[in-house]
């Protein structure tokens, strides 16, 4: 019986038992994978960034119990020093006239206008708004001699 003798060329062609048809197709394969995955992954990430973003700030506001009590007693703090600053500052105003008086003025007027700023700044930011009291005031002026600033009570 005579055995079938293979080529030459086609005994070059193959490579642990593959044909080089199979092994253009594995490459193929392994490029597509290759380049594929990291275009659905960022599909995937574009479509799916609005849920995650959502969830993200729920997570560091509404079930973060250190940011809830920390905003809390933020807004106390700021609107206790504005008010000190606007009793100071009254204070000062209504004493004898002295060379410090002007500056001491100046001075107390710069505390309560930056109090009232971070204390209106932070009023305005709606991830912070739930955690603040019922009794603490939405805004304060800015003017110290327009109203009393008032804090409520813990």
């Amino acid at each position: 019986m005579e055995e079938k003798q293979e080529s030459a060329w086609y005994k070059g062609t193959k490579w642990f038992g593959l044909s080089s048809a199979a092994i253009v197709c594995v490459v193929l394969v392994i490029m597509g994978i290759a380049i594929g995955v990291p275009y659905l992954v960022n599909y995937w990430s574009e479509q799916t960034a609005n849920v995650r973003g959502e969830t993200g700030v729920r997570e560091d506001t509404v079930a973060n119990a250190d940011f809830r009590f920390g905003t809390y007693t933020q807004y106390y703090n700021l609107c206790q020093t504005a008010q000190s600053a606007q009793q100071k500052l009254k204070i000062a105003q209504d004493s004898p006239d002295n060379p410090q008086q002007d500056l001491n003025i100046q001075a107390l007027n710069n505390q309560y206008t930056e109090a009232v700023t971070k204390y209106n700044s932070l009023s305005a930011q709606e991830a912070r708004t739930p955690f603040k009291a019922a009794n603490l005031p939405h805004t304060i002026n800015i003017d110290p001699t327009e109203e009393q600033v008032t804090c409520g009570t813990d």
